[in-house]
This record gives structure tokens, sequence and C-alpha cells, in this order.
């Protein structure tokens, strides 16, 4: 039997010894045995027995979450691959919703994209968010560029709002509200789709 670690909701705060318990239910006889003795019920958790000098791979676990398919993974991430998001096996771009908070804490559950995709009306502002997903060590010096959105018309690069999301952790909620990065479409920009790049580029890569 094997337990896949995405399914555990881990963090980086996870030490390298676990209680835990491993039981057996045999029918018809009704023989119920476990790995550590417990006295009245299998959820005496002061019971449970401990597993030490666990090494737990952060970089591979986060590999598997992207995909759910640790193979697939693995051999994605040997090199570039074109249309998939992926940067050069360091690294994956994903569009996550601005909705979702992204915790640098726990491994990130998303899909690698090659394309951003917005729908906006004249004078609206709307945001997106990416997610640079480091595999391995992490990354340095990353650098973000936009260019102008091309298409019936020209949205300059001076109506994209690109910021750094940083994370504060707080113990007692506050109320409030806050403006977003994103794009913002001109009152006089032309109906239609529009193309442009987005170049993310950590120390050391091309």
């Amino acid at each position: 039997m094997a337990i896949p670690f995405r399914g555990l909701e881990l963090t980086f705060e996870v030490g390298g010894t676990w209680r835990a318990n491993f039981g057996q239910e045999e029918y018809p006889h009704r023989e119920l045995s476990t790995w550590a003795p417990c006295r009245e019920s299998f959820h005496e958790l002061e019971n449970f027995g401990a597993l030490s000098e666990l090494k737990l791979d952060f970089a591979g676990l986060a590999r598997e979450t992207l995909f759910g398919d640790e193979e697939d993974a693995r051999r994605t991430s040997r090199g570039p691959c074109p249309g998939r998001g992926w940067g050069s096996g360091r690294y994956a771009l994903c569009q996550e919703s601005p909705m979702v908070k992204v915790r640098p804490d726990r491994p990130y559950r998303g899909a690698p994209t090659d394309t951003l995709r917005l729908y906006a009306a004249r004078r609206e502002y709307e945001p997106a968010q990416v997610v640079v997903a480091a595999f391995g060590d992490s990354l340095k010096a990353v650098r973000a560029e936009v260019s102008d959105l091309v298409g019936p018309g020209r949205i300059g690069r001076e109506n994209i709002d690109l910021r750094l999301v940083e994370f504060v952790r707080v113990r007692k909620p506050s109320a409030g509200s806050y403006e977003g990065p994103g794009l913002y479409v001109l009152e006089d920009a032309p109906a239609g789709e529009y193309g442009g790049r987005l170049a993310v580029r950590p120390e050391g890569s091309k």
C-alpha cells in the first residue's frame, strides 16, 4: 500500500519525525491488530508509534503535485518542454485565479501553461496571477517583463501593472480592500483579441 505525499497536505514546517500507527482488520474472524498497541480504540494518538529520520523531498513533491503524476513530471522536468510552461526543467509557470492565496509553505497544486488568458471590457481592470513554481533550489534574482498587447489596436505595457506578491503571516484577520495587479483596457481600445509576451527569467537562465 502506498499513500501519495500530495494527498497529505504537507507543508515545509513538517519535521523529520511523525507519529503514526497501522492497523489490520481481518474478516471473517474479526481479528484487529495494530503496529503500536492501543487499549480501547485505534484513535488513541498518544499511543501511536514514531517514524523518525524522514527526509522529505519537497522539490520532488512540488513536481508531483503540479501534474498529479510523478512519472510524467519526472520525464517532463529533464529539460525544456515547449507549450507546457516549463522553464528548462528548473521551474514551471502556472496561471492561478487571483482569488486563490498561494502559500509559500505548501506545495503548489496547479497546471503549467504557456498561455495566460484574460477577458475584459473597455475601461475595466482585469486581475491575473502567475505562479512561478521552482523545482530543487530556490530561484534567485527572478525578473519579469511584459510587452505591449497587440491586436486590432495596441494596449501599451504601461497599462499592465506587474507586481511581486508578498506573503505576510497574520494572526488576526483585518478588514479592508486593495487594488491588485492586472490589465487596464483603454476606453478607445478596439474590440478583439490581443496578444503579447510575459517573460520570466531567473538568474542563470537564458
